[in-house]
């Protein structure tokens, strides 16, 4: 068996993929056979400490985001040598009397804490969501969902007193998109001010209620000031958007179901559990 040097791990541990670093792990498939069910197979001992497929399976998929039995021979004994080394050091550590310093303690059971509560919040996403559950959340929050959606140009300027101008020669017929041309310092000022198709909650506050007042084919007579500057606006056309369908944001829906369904249990474990808080007293 080859050797690699101590550095290896080393450097894996501290520059590699940590506990906030690691990769998006593919889905589950059946051509992906390293993230079926747990393996307990030991694939070595370091000092009577087991090493075994999951763990190599998960070090694997931590390291490169690939399955380990995926992987060629070569860069899987390459993985399962950091594994070794890694044990080599925790046992060293070990021997040091390291684990007994408070601060690594609570940095252990805070992880294995996490650990845990992951494993649950993945047991609950488990189940499907029920169609009519589904359904009742589409009619809730998009079924009668009409948003009104305006399609308006802009002048952006830096000055109240430019605007005001620009205003006037809207007045004496000047051309909206001509101006905007010349004038605007908003990155649509080339395409003549043109902002295309969008709703109020697209834009800021003073900017949407200002256009959503407009007359479809009239402009602002007043400058509207925003953080970006001052702008003259031309309603262009307006219309009221349809709702999506179910199909359309199924995914949505889901996502909203399994968020109600976590916070739901986790509610439930606090009503049940017995939490007291020891806090400083003012």
């Amino acid at each position: 068996m080859k050797r690699y040097l101590l550095s290896v791990i080393v450097l894996s541990l501290l520059l590699g993929c940590g506990p906030d670093q690691e990769p998006e792990r593919p889905e589950t498939s059946a051509n992906n056979p390293g993230q079926h069910a747990s393996d307990d197979t030991p694939i070595a001992t370091v000092n009577g400490d087991v090493i075994t497929e999951s763990m190599l399976e998960l070090h694997a998929m931590r390291r490169t985001g690939d399955s380990a039995r995926m992987l060629a021979s070569e860069h899987r004994e390459m993985l399962l040598l950091e594994l070794v080394e890694m044990a080599l050091i925790a046992q060293d550590a070990h021997e040091r009397a390291l684990d007994e310093d408070r601060m690594l303690q609570a940095q252990m059971q805070n992880i294995q804490r996490a650990l845990m509560a992951q494993a649950l919040l993945e047991e609950l996403k488990r189940d499907p969501v029920p169609e009519a559950e589904l359904t009742a959340l589409y009619q809730q929050h998009f079924a009668e969902h009409r948003e009104e959606e305006y399609h308006a140009r802009h002048i952006l300027v830096d000055e109240e007193a430019q605007a005001r101008q620009l205003i006037e020669a809207l007045e004496g017929g000047a051309d909206f998109a001509d101006l905007a041309r010349q004038y605007s310092q908003g990155p649509y000022g080339p395409q003549g001010g043109d902002l295309g198709w969008f709703t109020m909650e697209q834009t800021v506050e003073p900017f949407g209620q200002a256009t959503a007042e407009l007359d479809v084919g009239d402009h602002t007579r007043d400058p509207v000031r925003t953080q970006f500057g001052w702008h003259v606006i031309l309603l262009e056309d307006k219309r009221v958007r349809e709702p999506p369908s179910k199909e359309e944001v199924r995914d949505r829906l889901e996502k909203i179901a399994l968020k109600r369904r976590i916070q739901q249990h986790v509610s439930g474990l606090r009503e049940q559990g017995d939490v007291r808080l020891y806090l400083p007293e003012d």
